[in-house]
Parts: structure tokens; sequence; C-alpha cells
């Protein structure tokens, strides 16, 4: 509090009430503390924070349903035999322009793989095997176990329980 004439509002009998005020109802405003002692603002933050060292906070309520949802999907990854950077080199003299690599190369293969992440981090990349298509039967029998069996790991206590599946809900590419 700043110097002058001492506040006649802040005293034994007002800092017990506005305890008892903050005991009885925590989510109090200045305004409702006002009206019921009919003291300055001035006065109930002096209260609040000199004498009772309290502060407002907001309410944390940590939701763990974001924690609880696993999604997936499916996709192509390409792979290529790349060229070293070394390999793609040219020898030029000054005044040449410098080579633009004007060809994508093809592709060496391609590899369909099924991902599934939680918000945290990735969960399980599920490897098709090679010539196998994506179906009913690869993803219940094979798919899914792998990815239940991550996720019970690593929710050691609750397992599977709570946990909210997201499926694409897409037919399996052909």
């Amino acid at each position: 509090p700043r110097s002058g004439r001492p506040s006649t509002s802040v005293n034994e009998q007002t800092i017990d009430a506005v305890r008892k005020i903050i005991e009885d109802d925590p989510h109090s405003t200045y305004q409702q503390i006002e009206n019921i002692l009919g003291i300055s603002s001035t006065a109930i933050n002096s209260i609040i924070h000199d004498y009772l060292n309290l502060r407002k906070m907001f309410e944390e309520r940590q939701s763990r349903c974001v924690f609880d949802i696993i999604t997936g999907d499916e996709s192509w990854f390409y792979h290529y035999d790349s060229k070293l950077k070394e390999q793609s080199k040219v020898w030029l003299s000054t005044t040449d322009p410098s080579p633009t690599k004007i060809h994508r190369t093809k592709s060496a293969g391609k590899r369909m793989v099924a991902i599934f992440f939680m918000k945290s981090d990735l969960t399980k990349s599920v490897p098709l095997e090679i010539g196998a298509t994506v179906n009913a039967s690869w993803y219940v029998n094979t798919c899914l176990p792998q990815v239940f069996k991550a996720v019970s790991e690593r929710r050691e206590t609750r397992g599977l329980r709570g946990l909210i599946f997201h499926d694409d809900n897409a037919r399996p590419q052909r």
C-alpha cells in the first residue's frame, strides 16, 4: 500500500469477512465482495493480495480426451535409387549455363504403409507385404492387432480402455 492516510476499511474484521466470502465461494468477484461488505475495490484488492496472499487462477481441468484418440491412414511410400550428389555434378566452363535436372527418375518401387498416431506421436506403422493388397482381412487380422498391442504397451495401466479409434472409413485402395 502507498503512504498517506491509512485505510479504515482494512482491519481484522474485514480481512476475516473477505476470507470467509472467498472460502464459501472461491469464484467470488470484486463486485460481489464490494456489494456484501460495502468497502472499496482498492481495500478488497489490498486485503486479498497483501494480507491473504491470494491470487485468482483459472481452474485447470486437464482433458485427457485428446490423448485417448488414435487415428491412422494408409499411404504409398515411393523409394528411389537416387544418385549421390557427387554423381550428378558436371564439368562446366565459366561461360556455360548451369545444368538443370529436368526429369524425375522413375521410382525403384513403392510400399503401402498404414500409419497410426495419437496426439503425442507416432504409435505404429504397419507395412503391407509386397504384392499384397489392403483388404478387410489384412486390416483386421494383421494391422489392427499390431496397433492395439503397441497402444497397450504404451498405456500400461489402462490398456485399450477408453480409447477412441478413428478410422477414415474409406474403401481399401485397389
